[in-house]
């Protein structure tokens, strides 16, 4: 009862109280031993008593400021947290660095192939260009159940097969270029009439055509992007391929290339795990329109060196197929034709039926090889060599004929003249002044 009595009673602080020093009563308020002013009174200790040693609400109590110093170490903690983090989810899962590298438009400007060089298969790529572009018209003129009666999903993909080097990538990037072309030049046949633009001279279509909008999104898949290790990580990257596809990004059709097609489309025995046939399955599915409806506007070409190793579902989602042989006598006698317009000194038909002939089994790129190695003697795009150095170079691919040791063959590299006005270390144009040749 004397405490409850106490409690009620109006505190009276004395002057003596008021007279403490401060940081006396917040040494007793932390329970702290520190020695007290022998002036502390009874009436302090009722009085604190009383109060319970407690702060007033409208009190903030005093904390100590921490030192710069002393937040180096968690926030060194915490950048090291974040740097160990950052190195396991890009080990354990690098599809997820992938989202960001995928967000990037893969588009390729195909107008960049009009000087693409390709020798044979142009009337190949002619009806090529041709049936796409029939193709596209059906999808925009047709309605779903008359477009199913014209065409099959599988019409729309492409598969280029043969021998290393006999051009089935410059077809395709050609092929690219020409229906770019065609669809530029029907917008603007549609804008201003057959009639007028069958009237242009080569020059005025030929700047109107840059005019007009990009019509081709040229894709190009690396095999290396959707080969995971991981189970279930190739299956989400091409079925995201073939969404992101879907999406012509403005243009009027996309164009899927797959170089290497066998390092992904392999046969099924081939296959040495349960997820690379997943991965397989998921691209069967996108190439008979699983993933993607009759209507979409996805060209897909497939290029292999090595069509043996295609899985037979593979070769039969694609409805056309086009074989690359080494090139024949005519196809070889316009290559060599071409790269000699460059040459001043000029053969005669005999000297170019001999290296036409000297050029057999060669295919399209290795008799490139043979006259950029040439021309890479001269610094100017006119060049001038002779009957009897072309012919030496031609002969020395010919000593085999098997692709891989002609392949193999060193390069020579043996300083030239050309070569000595690109070194500027005085001493070593001094030292080999006297070595080179013309």
């Amino acid at each position: 009862m004397r405490e409850l009595e106490t409690s009620k009673k109006k505190i009276e602080i004395s002057p003596e109280i008021q007279k403490i020093n401060s940081e006396t009563i917040s040494v007793l308020k932390k329970g702290g031993r520190t020695m007290l002013d022998k002036n502390l009174t009874l009436n302090l200790i009722e009085y604190l008593v009383n109060k319970r040693m407690s702060v007033s609400n409208n009190q903030k109590p005093v904390r100590e400021k921490t030192k710069p110093v002393k937040l180096i170490i968690p926030i060194l903690s915490i950048i090291l947290t974040l740097v160990m983090i950052g190195f396991a989810l890009y080990h354990i899962k690098p599809s997820l660095f992938d989202i960001f590298k995928n967000k990037k438009d893969s588009t390729i400007d195909v107008m960049k192939f009009a000087h693409v060089q390709l020798y044979g298969k142009n009337e190949i790529l002619d009806c090529v260009t041709a049936r796409i572009t029939r193709i596209l018209n059906f999808i925009d003129e047709l309605s779903d159940g008359d477009l199913a009666e014209k065409i099959t999903p599988t019409i729309k993909n492409f598969i280029l097969y043969g021998n290393p080097g006999t051009g089935k990538t410059l077809f395709v990037k050609k092929v690219a270029y020409h229906i770019e072309r065609n669809l530029r030049i029907k917008e603007l046949r549609e804008k201003h009439g057959e009639s007028t633009v069958d009237d242009w001279t080569n020059d005025e279509l030929e700047e109107k055509i840059k005019k007009v909008k990009s019509k081709v999104r040229f894709i190009l898949v690396d095999p290396s992007n959707v080969n995971h290790s991981l189970v279930g990580e190739s299956e989400k990257e091409i079925k995201a391929l073939f969404v992101d596809a879907k999406d012509s990004k403005g243009h009027e059709v996309s164009i899927m290339v797959i170089d290497e097609a066998d390092s992904i489309l392999s046969k099924r025995e081939d296959v040495k795990t349960d997820h690379g046939s997943s991965s397989r399955s998921q691209f069967l599915m996108g190439m008979d329109g699983v993933c993607t409806d009759l209507k979409t506007k996805l060209i897909i070409f497939s290029i292999t060196n090595f069509q043996s190793k295609i899985d037979l579902a593979i070769l039969r989602r694609h409805s056309n197929k086009i074989y690359f042989a080494l090139p024949n006598t005519a196809e070889r006698e316009c290559l060599i034709k071409n790269m000699l317009s460059k040459n001043s000194k000029r053969f005669s038909s005999d000297e170019i039926q001999e290296l036409v002939d000297l050029s057999n089994k060669l295919s399209q790129s290795q008799i490139t090889r043979i006259f950029i190695e040439i021309f890479d003697h001269f610094d100017t795009i006119s060049v001038k060599f002779d009957f009897s150095h072309c012919k030496d170079m031609f002969q020395k691919y010919k000593r085999s004929l098997f692709s891989k040791e002609a392949e193999l063959i060193e390069t020579d590299f043996t300083l030239r003249k050309n070569d000595l006005k690109y070194i500027y270390d005085p001493n070593t144009r001094k030292r080999q002044r006297n070595n080179i040749q013309g």
